[in-house]
C-alpha cells in the first residue's frame, strides 16, 4: 500500500494527513476531492477537527457553493474576490485544478505542502488594515511636514535673496 489512491490525481493521503496536523479554520479543498476527504477524515477520527469545503452533495446545501467551487477550482472568474469572500486559512487543491497557479503566484499564499497529487497552501495573514492605514496616516503627515518645512526655507531663501 503506497498511501496514494490513484484517481485522475486527485488524492492524496499523506496531503490529508498534513491538514489534520494543520488543523485549519477554514480549508478549501477543490470539489473532486470532498468525498474522499469526508471518508479519509472519518478513517483518521478527525471529522470534528477538518471542516470540508465542497463536496458532491454541496449543491444539495447551498446554491452559491458549487458555482462558487467550481469558478475557483479553475479560475473561471476572478479567485481574489472568492477567496475574500470565504477567507480560507489553508486550501488544498490538485494538480488537475488550475487554482494552484494562482496562489503559487500569489504573495498573500505560501505552499508549505505538496506531492505528485496535491497542494497544500496557507494565507499569510497581512497586517490588518487599521494598521496599515494608521501607517499610511503617518506617512502622509510625515511627508506633509517635510515639504512644509522645505517650502518655508525656500519662501524664506527667496525673500531674503530679494533684500540683499
Amino acid at each position: 500500500n503506497t498511501g496514494i489512491i490513484d484517481n485522475d490525481g486527485f488524492y492524496s493521503d499523506e496531503a490529508v494527513e498534513k491538514i489534520v496536523e494543520l488543523k485549519p479554520q477554514r480549508l478549501y479543498n477543490d470539489y473532486s476531492q470532498g468525498g474522499y476527504l469526508l471518508y479519509k477524515l472519518d478513517n483518521l477520527n478527525a471529522l470534528d477537527k477538518v471542516k470540508i469545503f465542497s463536496y458532491g452533495l454541496g449543491d444539495v446545501f447551498s446554491n452559491d457553493l458549487l458555482p462558487d467551487t467550481m469558478n475557483l477550482q479553475d479560475l473561471q472568474t476572478d479567485p481574489k474576490e472568492l477567496l475574500d469572500k470565504y477567507n480560507f486559512d489553508y486550501l488544498l487543491t490538485t494538480r488537475t485544478h488550475t487554482l494552484h497557479y494562482y496562489l503559487e503566484a500569489s504573495s498573500d499564499y505560501e505552499l508549505i505542502y505538496s506531492d505528485n497529487m496535491c497542494y497544500i497552501f496557507k494565507a499569510i495573514k497581512l497586517k490588518s488594515s487599521k494598521t496599515s492605514k494608521k501607517r499610511i496616516i503617518i506617512t502622509i503627515f510625515w511627508n506633509n511636514f517635510f515639504l512644509r518645512i522645505l517650502i518655508f526655507f525656500i519662501f524664506f531663501l527667496s525673500f531674503s535673496l530679494l533684500y540683499i
